[in-house]
This record gives C-alpha cells, sequence and structure tokens, in this order.
C-alpha cells in the first residue's frame, strides 16, 4: 500500500450494520486521489474486512482495483 493512501476504521454494532458504514464515509470523504480504505470491524462478529474507494466511479470495492475496473464502463 502506498505511503499516499488514506485509511479511516469504522466500528459497527453488528454484521447487518455494515452496509451503512461505507455510504456514511462516502459523505465525510471526497472521492479523489488518493483512494480510500475501510477497515470495517462488527463488536458482535470482529474483522468482517477492508474496502475501497475507486476515486474514479465512487464505488466502494474489496480487491484488487485491477479487477474492479474491468467492472468500469468502456468510453
Amino acid at each position: 500500500m502506498s505511503p499516499e493512501t488514506q485509511r479511516i476504521s469504522v466500528v459497527v454494532k453488528d454484521f447487518e450494520d455494515w452496509p451503512v458504514a461505507p455510504g456514511a464515509v462516502s459523505q465525510a470523504v471526497d472521492a479523489n486521489q488518493p483512494a480510500w480504505h475501510l477497515l470495517l470491524t462488527s463488536v458482535a462478529d470482529g474483522w468482517l474486512g477492508e474496502f475501497k474507494r475507486c476515486w474514479e466511479c465512487g464505488s466502494w470495492f474489496m480487491g484488487r482495483a485491477f479487477d474492479h475496473k474491468l467492472g468500469h464502463e468502456l468510453s
């Protein structure tokens, strides 16, 4: 991970609450470079994973940016 990566950690009450976290973070951060990484943990369930925010489309995803970009529409 590059030193320019921006990270934010979020703790939710339980697994069912996790979909709200990326949306809430999106309102608080911009979608510009460098990309944001959301480290998500649940009090009840533990580690849920690392999500990344694409600075090109603003969507949150898990996995490699290369794989995520395959889903972008062709211009």
